[in-house]
């Protein structure tokens, strides 16, 4: 399965940028792929004017994915927060826990736009207005990276090994 992930760096060039990102999925604990390589024809300086257009589509992403993952606990019967007591461990448990790490800015398999100046899966006014000031000192980097074994449905991947469709990496 490969995922494409576009992350904010600060950085004054792609060579520094690529190395902050590959140190971070190196170091990074809760996401481990098997190969994670920076699209350089696809990433560009925050001096771009593609750069908002990019970041504004990779925000909405991660917010329909928050919308999503509302919607499926809604389905499971959570109307409220006083449900969450007795919410089901297993599946139920892992969407909201899904949920709580792109509310709370940790990276993740389904995170589209990651601010990795901020450990976040959106951009705050203040740093907008720093990159729209000092553009030289950031790169947006195309992520793509592989999980081998493992389908597209990164849902399945929550519901546990049986319900994930392995395949092979080319």
């Amino acid at each position: 399965m490969q995922v494409i992930h576009e992350i904010l760096v600060p950085a004054a060039d792609l060579a520094t940028a690529s190395q902050r990102v590959r140190r971070f999925f190196d170091q990074y604990q809760l996401v481990r792929y098997d190969a994670a390589q920076v699209r350089a024809e696809a990433s560009w300086p925050a001096s771009r004017p593609e750069l908002w257009q990019a970041v504004d589509r990779g925000e909405a992403a991660n917010r329909q994915a928050v919308a999503n993952l509302l919607r499926d606990l809604g389905a499971l019967g959570l109307a409220g927060l006083p449900d969450l007591a007795n919410l089901e461990q297993g599946y139920p448990s892992k969407l909201l826990h899904t949920l709580a790490h792109f509310l709370d800015g940790f990276f993740g398999v389904d995170s589209a736009f990651y601010n990795l100046a901020e450990d976040s899966h959106w951009l705050s006014a203040s740093l907008r207005q720093r990159i729209a000031a000092e553009p030289d000192g950031y790169w947006l980097l195309t992520v793509a990276a592989t999980f081998c074994g493992v389908s597209a449905d990164r849902t399945g991947l929550l519901r546990g090994p049986a319900a994930a469709q392995t395949t092979g990496c080319p």
